[in-house]
């Protein structure tokens, strides 16, 4: 087969390949490589796939196919921004970015367009839009040679998108191009991906169809997981994120196959009503389409509706990207009218024509409302014309015409959507078949209506003008039985096994209200909310679940435990969405499932309030869970497990060693009793935790071994979560251990699996691991502007308390770079209030309120702080994984306040741990633990074994190539030797400080660097 891009020719069966030509002399490895790639363009192959496929699975050297691509790149020209070929996508793969030209069979050459619609005025011109369709050619003649794009014609109601779309997808076809269109759900409530999956169904018609139809079938089964119940947990959560992610990418990589083969458009009709997860799918192909044959162009109307739903978010971020041009639509000039009345009836009439623009208003569809009566008719006198009036009274106008019971089915055939058919139809109104057909034929022959392309017994309304008429002007109480009607009716087709959305019966069962019932109401909307969940659009399961609060407000008499449920999975959503909201309405579910003893609900209220060991928890999270535990059955021992494990790493438990272990072993045994996997990984979880000594490492090791056995019989959910937790344990020991291989060896472990999970949220902390290990062996080069990118990730993609991490990770690098921001007054009330300590913080979220007090020079409040941590807590704390952390930093803060207590006894604790280092599940690392023990004798006034533990804590960093902590190290060192006014010891404290200030200038440690010259030049001077 020959292959032919930009101006190469390649033979895949004589391994040939020309340019402009001539012969390219290069390797057979490489033209095989390169044959499977121009096999492929357009589509990102993993580096797995690519030596399976090339080299047959041989065992290869592991830099073989980066050196292949390499060679290939240069046999091709590959120029960076320029001319680029291949295209690595860091951890994932490579992707060929040229547009590829084959030589199929003639049947296979030329695909057939996938027609949009039949909609009114076919037959008449579009007038007045040159300007917009040639934009959209400019367009095409970029997606035409790869170069893809994405337009938005914007603009209000009947203004002619559609129609623009019309005339330029048949300019399109007529290229060569697949043209396929997609309509969004013309109400409230569209399904997760709807808009996209409507897309795939248009494009199965016409190729690919085996690989669609299997990711079709991959979308529903994965959707049915989420028919159910949401089990509300952490790792409910990373299996929608998972879900979600991995339906766009599927998506996105079928349209740049379809692309790659043949240029393709599509077009996307009323944006404004697309639901957030074709939103957010739209954004990311916005990145993908510069480099495909792709052009999107899709309609919208004005951004109230999404502004109003909370979808405006997702929609403005693919505006904003630069592949991304929006074209605002303007009303029709008086010369545009003029034409167009002109080639309607064959001769200029400027009266007409007036009259005409002054009723329409410049607006296309209206302009056609006015005249359509008179098509094929002499043409009308100005004065025959009716008013349009304001908005929609053309359409209404023409609707009044038609009698009482044609009004009445097309008003019915409204509250169904856009598209309807005889059957549903024939439900909702109570009429025959043959008498719908009869009554129609009105409709049908003014083009109020028209029929499905697809369905002989299916319609569409030909303009969603018209239907939203229809709607509106039907009477409230006949509104809601339409409504009633039409869910019973998809309710019945559901049972009988058609694919019916929870969202379309949600819908309706809602609107019917206080018709029908209250409870199933509810319940659909739970249900559309957990397929949104589950498909990443929290926007719209929010939505939902405040739809379904408010049906509680129908009734004196609401059912406590269906309210919770809903309350509990609202602040599920708002807490995916980073909406503060979540915390009132978790609070509220957890006092009515109080107040009935709801056991298991509470169970669910608890955990969402500390979801996991380490992080912060809400202050209710111990009486929560503490109540859940006295609420349940006796028999209940998977969920009782549970609790107790919450409750062991929730404050104040988590600050008792014999509390924790005690309530650590009831759970282990409850768990184990039950036999359920489940339960007993949660509690090995917690107690993989609480064994956080480096030194206790055999003992660690083995409760983790047990939980990947566990984890095989466990769902997608519990293997992401908990595997990631294992793996992220392994990474804290490597580095209190100090060792960089293992360090290194765990981070690739972990990255390669968070590849192959796909999953966007332990991508984005596989990225911030890769940024924190930078800033530990201080490389602080790039660190601030990639922590303010990941920041801005994390706000987008609202991930779990991730101010709280950002705001962690920045406070860090400045501590490291001693670089600590002084904070201006009016600030440094608010700072106070943040930095309050509460009763429900862990140590380690104590000891860094503490440490920041000290940064920002609140000496009382940091003194008060200490003195709430007395020496028998420190004493009687459990050695859990945050341990060493939390103890370095109180470690520091005990320093600076010269508490003396604190610090004789913190050096007792730390002592025993000398040659580890301080690093927790921040992945921030401190440096070696001998250094605090130097900070503590020193205070303690012990000059010589602080000297002997700055000595050895300068080898340990060395050793761990801690650069920064060397360099800090050594400053402190000089400072205590040259206080000591020796001689050897003066001599040592300039090399010290000649070390420092080099280092320090190096890594950009301006603080440090001059400290370190002042006392360099006074000990040089003494």
């Amino acid at each position: 087969m020959l292959f032919a891009f930009d101006d190469f020719l390649f033979d895949d069966k004589r391994y040939e390949l020309k340019k402009a030509g001539a012969t390219v002399k290069v390797e057979t490895s490489v033209l095989k490589l390169l044959a499977f790639f121009l096999k492929h363009p357009g589509v990102l192959i993993s580096k797995q796939e690519l030596i399976d496929q090339v080299w047959e699975g041989r065992a290869l050297a592991d830099n073989v196919l980066s050196v292949t691509v390499a060679k290939l790149r240069k046999a091709l020209g590959h120029a960076k921004g320029m001319s680029e070929y291949i295209d690595n996508v860091y951890g994932r793969g490579y992707r060929f970015t040229r547009r590829v030209i084959c030589d199929l069979p003639a049947t296979e050459r030329k695909l057939p367009s996938v027609s949009p619609l039949t909609s009114i005025s076919k037959e008449l011109l579009l007038v007045g839009r040159d300007s917009v369709v040639k934009r959209l050619e400019v367009g095409l003649n970029d997606a035409l040679i790869g170069r893809g794009g994405i337009y938005i014609l914007a603009g209000e109601p009947g203004i002619g998108k559609t129609r623009i779309c019309e005339v330029f997808s048949n300019k399109a076809t007529a290229s060569g191009a697949l043209v396929a269109w997609g309509r969004c759900h013309d109400m409230e409530g569209a399904p997760p991906f709807w808009l996209w999956y409507r897309v795939l169904k248009e494009l199965q018609k016409v190729g690919c169809e085996e690989e669609i139809r299997e990711i079709l079938v991959r979308r529903i089964s994965e959707l049915a997981l989420f028919f159910q119940e949401p089990s509300l947990s952490a790792e409910w959560v990373v299996e929608s994120i998972t879900i979600g992610h991995r339906a766009a990418d599927e998506t996105i990589e079928v349209i740049s196959k379809m692309s790659a083969s043949q240029p393709l458009v599509l077009v996307l009709e009323d944006l404004q009503w697309a639901d957030s997860a074709s939103l957010t799918l739209l954004d990311y192909l916005a990145s993908e389409t510069a480099r495909l044959s792709l052009l999107v162009i899709a309609t919208l109307r004005s951004t109230e509706i999404l502004e109003k739903s909370g979808r405006y978010e997702s929609l403005r971020h693919a505006l904003g990207h630069r592949n991304c041009e929006r074209i605002e639509i303007d009303r029709l000039s008086e010369a545009d009218v003029a034409d167009y009345v002109t080639a309607l009836f064959g001769r200029d009439d400027a009266v007409l024509s007036r009259a005409v623009y002054e009723k329409s208003e410049g607006i296309p569809f209206y302009m056609a409302e006015l005249l359509r009566p008179w098509l094929g008719l002499e043409r009308p006198r100005p004065a025959q014309l009716e008013l349009s009036g304001l908005a929609l009274d053309m359409v209404r106008q023409r609707l009044g015409k038609l009698n009482t019971e044609t009004r009445f089915v097309l008003s019915a055939a409204a509250v169904i959507g856009r598209d309807f058919d005889l059957g549903m139809l024939s439900h909702v109104t109570q009429r025959e078949v043959q008498n719908l057909l009869d009554i129609l034929d009105e409709p049908l022959a003014n083009e109020t209506v028209v029929p499905s392309s697809q369905d002989s017994a299916a319609f569409t309304f030909s303009h969603e003008l018209i239907r939203e008429v229809l709607y509106e002007n039907l009477a409230a109480t006949e509104r809601r039985r339409c409504h009633l009607r039409a869910g019973e009716g998809l309710e019945k087709r559901r049972n009988s096994g058609n694919e019916i959305e929870s969202t379309e019966l949600a819908r309706h069962f809602l609107s019917a209200l206080p018709d029908g019932e209250l409870l199933k109401a509810i319940d659909y909307s739970r249900r559309a909310a957990a397929e949104a969940t589950g498909f990443r659009a929290y926007a719209d399961a929010r939505a939902w679940l405040l739809r379904a609060l408010g049906v509680f407000r129908l009734t004196v008499n609401p059912d406590p435990h269906a309210y919770c449920r809903v309350l509990l999975e609202l602040s599920f959503s708002e807490r995916a969405l980073g909406d503060n909201q979540y915390f009132g309405h978790l609070r509220q579910a957890a006092a009515v499932a109080r107040q009935h003893g709801f056991g298991k609900l509470l169970a669910v209220a608890g955990r969402l309030m500390n979801p996991t060991p380490g992080i912060v928890a809400l202050d209710e999270a111990c009486n929560v869970l503490e109540a859940a535990e006295a609420s349940l059955l006796k028999e209940d021992n998977k969920t009782r497990a549970i609790v107790l494990a919450h409750l062991a790493w929730t404050p104040p438990y988590c600050l008792n060693g014999q509390k924790v272990n005690e309530l650590i072993t009831k759970a282990e045994r409850l768990a184990r009793e039950s036999k359920n996997a489940e339960a007993l990984t949660i509690v090995l979880r917690g107690k993989l935790f609480f064994t956080g000594s480096p030194s206790a490492g055999e003992t660690a090791y083995a409760i983790a071994d047990e939980i990947k056995r566990l984890l095989t019989s466990l769902p997608e959910a519990f293997r992401i979560w908990h595997t990631s937790g294992i793996q992220v344990f392994y990474y804290i020991h490597a580095m209190q251990r100090g060792d960089s291989k293992a360090v290194q060896q765990v981070f690739d472990e972990y990255r390669e699996s968070v590849d192959k999970l796909n999953n966007v949220e332990l991508s984005w902390h596989q990225q911030r691991m890769r940024v924190i290990q930078a800033i530990n062996r201080g490389d602080f080069t790039d660190a601030s502007a990639e922590l303010k990118e990941l920041e801005l990730k994390a706000k987008t993609q609202h991930f779990y308390v991730w101010p709280l991490v950002c705001a962690l990770d920045q406070n860090f690098l400045q501590r490291q770079t001693s670089q600590i921001q002084p904070i201006a007054e009016p600030f440094l009330s608010r700072v106070r209030r943040l930095l309050e300590v509460s009763d429900a913080d862990s140590l380690s979220i104590r000891s860094r309120k503490i440490e920041s007090m000290v940064d920002f020079g609140l000496r009382d409040e940091a003194q008060s702080a200490l003195k709430d941590i007395s020496a028998e807590l420190l004493v009687g704390l459990p050695v859990d994984l945050n341990y060493l952390g939390s103890l370095a930093r109180l470690s520091v803060a005990s320093c600076e306040m010269q508490a003396l207590g604190h610090a004789e006894a913190l050096y007792d604790l730390l002592k025993p741990y000398a040659q580890y280092f301080a690093a927790d599940i921040s992945f921030h690392c401190e440096g070696s633990i001998s250094f605090f023990l130097g900070l503590l004798a020193q205070t303690l006034g012990r000059t010589a074994e602080a000297i002997a533990h700055y000595e050895e804590a300068i080898e340990r960093n060395l050793r761990f190539e801690l650069k920064a902590q060397v360099a800090r190290t050594r400053y402190v060192l000089a400072k205590v030797l040259a206080g000591r006014a020796v001689r050897d010891d003066t001599n040592r404290a300039r090399l010290l400080l000649d070390q420092a200030v080099i280092v320090a200038r190096d890594l950009g440690m301006q603080s440090l660097y001059h400290a370190a010259e002042r006392l360099n030049i006074k000990v040089r001077g003494a």
